[in-house]
């Protein structure tokens, strides 16, 4: 089912221990004969914690885990994922063609050297501005895939070679939660979940549990000291690093356990693991997260024995989060403004891109509500709906496959589609989105309400006076649980390879994205301004400080395999390897207007030449760059210069340069051959010369003879292009010889005799 051949060129890849062809498929409608029934990710159902197919013993998941289930059966094929699309399903189409893949990238991958697609400028603006992750619902980077519903369940007919998908109904937020069925549903949940935490601790399973000072591990964490386990024998984590909010996370979760009886932090299960490679960390990280998240876990081992591990993940599906998102121009505006620090050189473009995208965003979740029969959304429910539909997937779900390929379970009662079932209110007061979390304190651990949260957040007393109310009207009633899980994962041989220096991945990320060649790449679609403010972010910010970095390089690797595509992809490791192995640390990082200029940075203004090229005619011609044989040149694509029409600058001093670049939409076709914008610090240009010594156009000898130039008086090339034409340049240059100039001397001695006369002027003036 995996169809890629993707081994580096560079190591051996046996030294891995990720092979990204056993984590990830595509199937395309010209290889569906070869799919094969697979579970990808790991399930709970039929109370079995397992990532085998075959222990699902003709099951079918219905929700609960972090998976793709893939089941063949003789013509058809159907495809089913987690209840809130962990991996993500993402589809390519053209035509009649398509192909699907459980990694965006992996797709990418497999397409790009055989079909067409194009850059998304709005969605990379939103995830190069995004806090965190994205929030879009069905675009990516790329026009042409589509991230379908996190609910979607596909069908393929392998006769016809078609496709088709649904979406399951869940009926999130149906149920009143001051009901009888309401709070039947979540007792049920509640003893669920105690009985699969006392199951896994009677196994003799390796536990732990994440201890914050918010709300969601507090819910959680009621249920663990409700399971009778002895907190003692399990790992109960909260960290102390001083970063974020962790202090006072710590100060909270230790008063906690401390009246409780438990320690922190106590490693009791075994820490026994295999290494991954450097390679390993960058290849898991990129397949699951680049375009769609910021901030890198990079995994460096997988532990011997699985962990399961109960956290808060999904909490902002079940609590009070409208100051999050009060209405739909609210949201929209607020991204806006948060990425306005960014420093765009045309604001109202991004703002226009970031509305564009999240106006569909809106709407498309819109139409999904109306084909279940629910005609509105409600603007009281909106935060958790855009939470559950789109950032959900993007963070914890993401997070929770990531944290698989290190043998570690994630289970998060808050995610149960069950209990996402209930309405966050009591009927008395709609108003409260907080009322269900203040239910399942109050019924099944009431002295956790007596400890603070974080950040000054809390319950109001009107909330704990109603809840109780409900509880009292309908009281716990203790049935004895004979659920009993069990475990069945694979066990998985790992190479010996050596630890690496955790600080390495992000080193790389950072000398990636600062070598010349991701520069380039980046100031083909943004300023040098935005790309400042990120390297910028990169060296002050303490808490994953490559976030900016690790989105930029996404959109640069994007770019690339739009340009210049692969037939034989590289590793996403390789990449960032190979593109950071360019940096040079030492390469000064100058600009063309300071008043003081070194003597090597005047020597590359007299040898730097300059190459504007500009599909011209209306604002959609533009130009689409192939390739450009100077790796170290500089590209930019300023607004100034995209007006009724699109190019770009390119400034190399190489001496010599070829550039191949598609035109979008007929036009006239420009090219400028002039020397660099170079101004003493009262903004009066220097007059640099250039010797041009020829400009071929596709095969076309535009001239063969030196012609020597300036900024202000380039050489001009024009000529009428169609849409899709692919154009060839090939030009050379020397600095300008002055020694050839006519009446050089006569000039220079015309020139001192002037200062000497204003000389004799000033001594005239100063004697009287």
């Amino acid at each position: 089912m995996n169809f890629l051949n993707k081994g580096s060129t560079n190591e051996n890849v046996n030294t891995r221990n990720f092979d990204p062809n056993e984590a990830f498929f595509v199937i395309d409608s010209d290889n569906m004969q070869n799919v094969t029934s697979k579970l990808y990710g790991f399930c709970v159902i039929n109370n079995v914690i397992t990532d085998k197919f075959e222990s699902l013993a003709g099951a079918e998941p219905n929700g609960s885990g972090a998976y793709m289930y893939i089941k063949r059966d003789g013509n058809k094929i159907t495809i089913k994922q987690d209840f809130i699309g962990s991996y993500g399903l993402y589809l390519y189409k053209d035509e009649s063609y398509f192909a699907l893949s459980n990694s965006f990238i992996y797709l990418i991958d497999y397409i790009k050297a055989s079909r067409k697609i194009t850059f998304n400028r709005n969605y990379a603006n939103f995830m190069l501005t995004s806090n965190l992750s994205s929030y879009v619902y069905s675009e990516t980077m790329v026009n042409e895939i589509s991230l379908l519903d996190r609910s979607a369940v596909v069908e393929l007919n392998i006769s016809d070679k078609s496709i088709d998908w649904y979406c399951v109904d869940y009926k999130e937020n149906t149920v009143e939660l001051d009901s009888e069925e309401g709070i039947s549903i979540l007792d049920n949940w509640y003893r669920k979940w105690i009985g699969i935490i006392k199951s896994l601790a009677e196994n003799g399973e390796d536990i732990k549990f994440e201890l914050t000072g918010g709300f969601d591990s507090r819910v959680v964490f009621a249920l663990a000291l409700n399971s009778g386990v002895d907190l003692n024998k399990m790992f109960v984590k909260s960290l102390n690093d001083g970063l974020h909010t962790h202090t006072e996370d710590y100060e909270i979760a230790s008063q906690i356990s401390k009246y409780f009886g438990f320690g922190l932090n106590n490693q009791t299960f075994s820490a026994e693991a295999d290494n991954y490679s450097l390679e390993d960390a960058l290849n898991i990280s990129w397949y699951m997260q680049a375009c769609f998240h910021k901030e890198n876990h990079f995994h460096m081992f997988r532990y011997k024995k699985p962990k399961y591990s109960f956290s808060g993940f999904g909490g902002e599906c079940v609590r009070d989060r409208v100051y999050w998102c009060k209405n739909e121009t609210f949201f929209i505006e607020k991204l806006i403004n948060f990425g306005l620090q960014y420093r765009f050189d045309d604001i109202e473009k991004y703002r226009e891109s970031i509305k564009t995208i999240f106006e569909k965003t809106f709407s498309e979740i819109r139409d999904k509500f109306k084909s279940f029969g629910r005609a509105s959304i409600d603007p009281q429910n909106l935060a958790n709906i855009l939470w559950r539909e789109t950032g959900n997937r993007s963070h914890f779900g993401k997070m929770t496959v990531e944290n698989y390929y290190s043998n570690v379970f994630y289970l998060s009662p808050l995610l149960d589609s069950d209990l996402q079932k209930l309405k966050l209110y009591v009927s008395r007061d709609k108003d409260d989105m907080s009322a269900l979390y203040a239910i399942i304190l109050d019924r099944y651990c009431s002295k956790l309400l007596d400890f603070k949260f974080d950040s000054n957040r809390g319950f109001k007393d009107s909330t704990i006076q109603n809840v109780k109310t409900v509880n009292k009207a309908f009281p716990y009633v203790d049935v004895q649980n004979n659920s009993c899980i069990k475990t069945d994962v694979k066990a998985v041989q790992m190479a010996k390879v050596k630890k690496f220096d955790s600080k390495l991945p992000e080193q790389l990320l950072s000398d990636a994205f600062h070598s010349n060649e991701m520069k380039n790449t980046f100031l083909l679609y943004y300023n040098e301004e935005v790309y400042n403010y990120i390297s910028d972010d990169s060296k002050k910010r303490s808490y994953f400080p490559m976030r900016n970095v690790f989105a930029a390089l996404a959109i640069c690797n994007i770019i690339e395999d739009i340009s210049s595509p692969k037939a034989t992809p590289s590793l996403p490791a390789d990449f960032i390897k190979n593109t950071a192995a360019k940096y040079n640390k030492d390469e000064p990082n100058y600009s063309t207007s300071r008043s003081s200029l070194r003597f090597h940075e005047l020597i590359d203004f007299y040898i730097t030449g300059r190459i504007d090229i500009k599909n011209s005619d209306s604002d959609d011609n533009r130009i689409e760059l192939i390739k450009v044989s100077d790796t170290n040149a500089s590209i930019s694509s300023p607004t100034w210069f995209n007006k009724n029409g699109n190019g770009y600058i390119i400034q190399s001093s190489s001496g010599s340069i070829s550039i191949i670049f598609r035109c979008k939409k007929s036009g006239r076709f420009d090219i400028f051959l002039r020397t660099m914008d170079v101004k003493y610090a009262d903004n009066s240009r220097i007059p640099i010369k250039m010797d041009f010594q020829k400009l071929i156009v596709n095969g076309e000898i535009v001239f063969n003879e030196t012609k020597s130039i300036t900024h202000d008086k380039p050489f001009k090339y024009s000529r009428k292009v169609d849409d899709g034409d692919i154009i060839y340049i090939d030009t050379t240059w020397i600095p300008h010889d002055i020694r050839k100039e006519k009446n050089l001397v006569k000039t220079m001695q015309e020139k001192v005799q002037t200062l000497e006369g204003k000389l004799d002027d000033i001594r005239k003036t100063a004697s009287i």
